[in-house]
Order: structure tokens, then C-alpha cells, then sequence
């Protein structure tokens, strides 16, 4: 295989190692198995997102496109404000309750034939199943990939269906994976170290997704 790629044996192989070190980490990464012995990884995560955040985005995403500055500060500004002011402050719960919100991150590693790398797809949810939309995707990756990634928005997070379930999926676009993963084991000091959590590693935390350190302190080999 080209360098930076791997074939669709390798993806199986160390998509298991790769189990095994979730194990030991009690990372909750599970193997989904459907028709056609095809599989993929999967994770879900539920995390706190702050309210304020999130119905400022709503805000401004139905903002039309002839508002004014002014007015887009105005009413992010009278949000803050209600916001603010429908707060009891002698209740700490109601205070916590409702400055946040839990979202549930939904994670697949999928192996693409067409690439011949892996492709991180994934979904964004409220409480009631409502999927954030790709702008509020897009505004809840850190401003550190942002800046970079501005450019290529609408190449490197799309919407498409799996491949496997046929439903309705962001993905991490796979064209610079190759690319990036030659980088990556060329300058490793162990050259041997698991694919994809060297891969999960360096893409996850574009989109909310982190790695634990504890990793690293036994990770598996390719082809052990």
C-alpha cells in the first residue's frame, strides 16, 4: 500500500488492537457488526454544551443576511440579558440546569475502499433528537482549528449518508488522510505504533473528540 494508507485487512486488524487498548482505558469504543461481514467502530459521548452559546448560534444563524452589525450585537446582547434575569439566584440547581445543556457526540470509524484510509464520521444531538445543523458543527470546533481549516469548509466537514447505514452523517473529508498519516509515521519514534489511534489522535479533537494519555502508556502494534 501507498505510504499513509492501509488496506482493508490491516483496517480489521488494528481496529481490534485498537479495541484492546479501549479496554484497558475503559474508553467506551464498541465493534457494530452488520450484514456482509462489514463493520464499524463506534463511540457515543454526552457532553454539557453552555445554552447561551447555543441559542446565540441559533440567533444568528436565522439572522438574515441584511442585518447590520448593530443589530446582531443588540440581540445577541438581549439574550445575555434574559438570560441573565430569569436566573433565581437562590436556587444553584436551577442556575446549573439552565445555563446548560447535554448533547450527545456520536462517533464512527469507517474504512473506505475508495481512500484506503479510515473516515471519521459522526453526529451531533440534543435531549430530544434533534441533529445540530453543519453551522453549529462547524462553530463548535476549537477557534485553534478553525482559523486553519476556514478555508477548506465546506471540503473538510460534509454532510453525506454512511456508507453502512444510510443515514444522514458528517464526515471528516478523507482526501488529506494519506497525506497526513505518511507525515505522521514518518516522524514517529515507534514506527510500529497503532494507525488508527495515531490517526484518532491527530483528527479527533477537531470535532470534540479526545484522546486519553493513558494511551500511550501500552499502545498496540501493528501486525502483533
Amino acid at each position: 500500500m501507498a505510504a499513509g494508507s492501509i488496506s482493508g485487512d490491516e483496517f480489521v486488524k488494528l481496529a481490534h488492537d485498537f479495541l484492546v487498548l479501549a479496554e484497558k482505558t475503559k474508553d467506551s469504543w464498541k465493534i457494530k457488526e452488520i450484514p456482509d461481514k462489514q463493520f464499524y467502530l463506534s463511540k457515543k459521548e454526552v457532553k454539557k454544551i453552555s445554552r447561551q452559546h447555543i441559542e446565540q448560534k441559533q440567533v444568528i444563524n436565522s439572522i438574515s443576511s441584511h442585518w447590520s452589525i448593530k443589530q446582531v450585537f443588540l440581540q445577541c446582547r438581549w439574550i445575555q440579558y434574559e438570560d441573565l434575569t430569569s436566573i433565581d439566584k437562590e436556587d444553584d440547581c436551577q442556575l446549573e440546569l439552565s445555563s446548560t445543556e447535554c448533547v450527545t457526540y456520536e462517533y464512527h470509524v469507517v474504512y473506505s475502499h475508495s481512500y484506503n484510509v479510515p473516515v471519521l464520521y459522526f453526529n451531533v444531538y440534543h435531549q430530544n433528537g434533534k441533529l445540530l445543523s453543519l453551522d453549529e458543527v462547524w462553530s463548535d470546533i476549537p477557534e485553534c482549528y478553525r482559523d486553519r481549516l476556514l478555508e477548506e469548509r465546506w471540503s473538510f466537514i460534509t454532510q453525506q449518508e454512511h456508507p453502512l447505514l444510510g443515514r444522514p452523517f458528517f464526515m471528516l473529508h478523507p482526501c488529506h488522510t494519506k497525506d497526513l498519516m505518511a507525515q505522521v509515521t514518518s516522524i514517529q519514534d515507534d514506527s510500529h505504533r497503532n494507525y488508527l489511534l495515531s490517526w484518532l489522535c491527530a483528527v479527533g479533537p477537531v470535532v470534540g473528540l479526545e484522546i486519553s494519555p493513558l494511551y500511550g502508556y501500552g499502545h498496540a502494534k501493528h501486525g502483533d
